[in-house]
């Protein structure tokens, strides 16, 4: 998208998107890394354990003793060129000046994984409508300061310098709504992952071995929810 040829990359400073199962052995499996390498924890407490029950994949890992629930988002670290900010982990910064470009200035963004980024990711700022029927493309110029609460005030999280248009995003608005629909199908997969693995939770060392032999197996758990 045009609009997104000079950003900073600012939806990958403020939003840390939630990982599915197929995203992290993707990863793992393309990079030759550890689970832990990419992959962070975040504690789900009181309330919004309720309000994400059945709606979003949360599982119980037994390593603290305690029956906590936690959701699986991606690792972020200290940004090189907005001290004291911080950023997906596999976002890759530049600075226009030192790169010597005539086209763009500022603080360059650019995504580092992006053949193989989560499908959260690579269906943003598409998503389905509250009745899970059609899809909306989201314009984040105009709602997302809305909906989703800043962790700073920091310049550094600006996203979208003016509304988008349809002009904006008409050359991939097929391929938006294809990976929303996907995005929807990962997430509902992983939360009936979710749901076998909290009926035995274990310590997280053993979770990817886990979600490995669930999606190896996936034709045939598809075939058993269908029962």
């Amino acid at each position: 998208m045009e609009l997104c040829k000079a950003c900073h990359a600012g939806c990958c400073r403020r939003y840390n998107p939630y990982l599915w199962g197929s995203d992290i052995i993707r990863i793992c499996n393309t990079l030759k890394v550890d689970i832990n390498f990419f992959t962070s924890v975040r504690k789900v407490e009181g309330e919004e354990i309720e309000q994400l029950k059945g709606k979003e994949p949360m599982f119980i890992f037994t390593d603290s003793g305690q029956e906590n629930y936690f959701v699986l988002v991606m690792k972020f670290n200290e940004s090189k060129y907005y001290p004291g900010t911080s950023k997906c982990m596999f976002l890759q910064e530049w600075s226009a000046d030192a790169l010597g470009s005539e086209e763009l200035s500022g603080i360059i963004g650019r995504c580092g994984v992006y053949g193989i980024r989560p499908i959260n990711c690579r269906a943003w700022p598409a998503t389905y409508d509250e009745n899970v029927r059609n899809v909306v493309i989201q314009d984040p110029h105009l709602i997302l300061d809305k909906k989703h609460k800043r962790i700073t005030d920091d310049p550094v999280q600006d996203i979208c310098s003016r509304p988008m248009t349809h002009e904006d995003y008409s050359m991939y608005e097929a391929q938006y709504v294809e990976d929303a629909i996907i995005n929807n199908y990962e997430k509902q997969f992983f939360i009936k992952v979710a749901e076998k693995w909290n009926k035995n939770p274990a310590v997280s060392d053993k979770f990817y071995e886990f979600i490995l032999k669930e999606y190896n197996n996936r034709i045939e758990h598809i075939k058993e929810a269908s029962k």
